[in-house]
């Protein structure tokens, strides 16, 4: 009796094993960014890594731990989005990417502050693939 329950109790561990390693990723996204001057495209690459289980994610070395907005069968939106028309400021963001394609769209508006001021926005589209998850940065507290 004991060995049978042992024997259940490792079998369901190796069976659960694929689908956490399924919510931990990395992903490796390439595309094209424009910054502030419309038109003027230029390469980039960038790595996310994508904690579903705990809901977070950073960006490269992971300098800022954010939590995931939204987790969807088609989407991971990573920020919560903003639309120009709905928002106080005029400010739009939008940041998912798309879990069949790997899409990833990064767009961010925000209109000047003050008379004068200057316009501040970027975008970037790629297509992310997914790597081994390297892992979230320990908590030192």
């Amino acid at each position: 009796m004991v060995r049978a329950t042992a024997l259940a109790c490792i079998a369901s561990l190796l069976c659960a094993a694929p689908a956490l390693a399924a919510e931990q990723f990395d992903l490796v996204c390439a595309g094209q960014v424009r910054k502030d001057v419309p038109g003027r495209w230029a390469p980039y690459t960038k790595t996310y890594r994508i904690d579903l289980a705990a809901g977070r994610w950073c960006l490269g070395n992971c300098s800022v731990v954010s939590p995931i907005f939204a987790v969807t069968a088609s989407k991971i939106v990573l920020q919560e989005p903003a639309d120009s028309s709905k928002s106080t400021d005029g400010s739009a963001l939008t940041h998912d990417i798309d879990r069949t394609s790997g899409a990833v769209t990064n767009y961010s508006y925000r209109p000047p502050l003050f008379a004068g001021g200057s316009v501040w926005w970027w975008e970037e589209r790629g297509v992310c693939e997914a790597r081994p998850f390297s892992g979230m940065p320990a908590a030192k507290f």
